[in-house]
């Protein structure tokens, strides 16, 4: 149950970092790239997030692909949410559609870096933020795929089990006809711990995924729309 609370409060830690990472590159879009790289920047940008999204909640029925879709279709238009929604393998979301975010994103970099209409510091920055969402999201993968041995969980819950059928043999001679109630209360909370351990094994499933990535796409577009009535031209 420990480490399965330690993996899930490594999952929120890095999750969070992920999104955050995705805020501050966006911040620097709106405010030093040219107004039309910017906000084909800032589309790819959130898109990332939802993409790292579906592709943590390693779904294999095909929901994450679909809600992947609507997502990309609400940001770009057709051609290009199809065109990064095509990196999808098989049921599962994968890697593809994120890596294709990030090379798209790149090169966006390298185009603004060879026309000279951003600092070179900015770029600097910015690439180096995309390393880190990259780096970010493989730690945050790398909880995905590599879950507790069954072994180890199965071995924990027959000993606790063990534990429980001897108990009333001992609570006996202390608490006589009361026996069956506390063995009860502690067998409801012994193994209702347990349980909440197996459920939070992956944690990526039921951490709150869906209101982090709104939050980061409304932070985006608000920070969009300041700069927007800044500068109307």
């Amino acid at each position: 149950t420990q480490t399965s609370y330690e993996r899930l409060s490594e999952a929120r830690t890095l999750f969070g970092d992920l999104t955050g990472k995705v805020n501050s590159i966006g911040r620097l879009a709106i405010s030093h790239l040219p107004k039309a790289v910017s906000n084909k920047f800032t589309h790819l940008i959130v898109a990332a997030a939802w993409c790292s999204m579906a592709a943590l909640r390693g779904a294999s029925n095909g929901r994450a692909r679909d809600f992947l879709l609507l997502k990309l279709s609400e940001i770009f238009c057709a051609s290009d949410g199809q065109s990064i929604f095509g990196h999808c393998s098989g049921d599962e979301v994968g890697h593809g559609p994120l890596n294709a975010v990030l090379l798209e994103l790149s090169c966006l970099l390298g185009d603004v870096g060879k026309d000279g209409t951003a600092p070179e510091w900015v770029l600097g920055r910015m690439q180096e933020l995309l390393d880190d969402i990259s780096v970010t999201f493989g730690r945050c993968d790398r909880l995905r795929t590599t879950p507790i041995p069954l072994s180890f969980g199965h071995h924990g819950h027959r000993c606790l089990v063990g534990f429980l059928l001897g108990l009333p043999f001992v609570l006996f001679q202390v608490c006589g006809a009361a026996t069956p109630f506390f063995c009860s209360a502690l067998a409801f909370m012994a193994l209702g711990i347990d349980e909440s351990g197996a459920q939070i094994e992956q944690p990526f499933c039921i951490l709150p995924l869906l209101p982090l990535c709104n939050a980061v796409q409304a932070e985006v577009e608000a920070m969009q729309k300041m700069l927007n009535e800044r500068q109307p031209n």
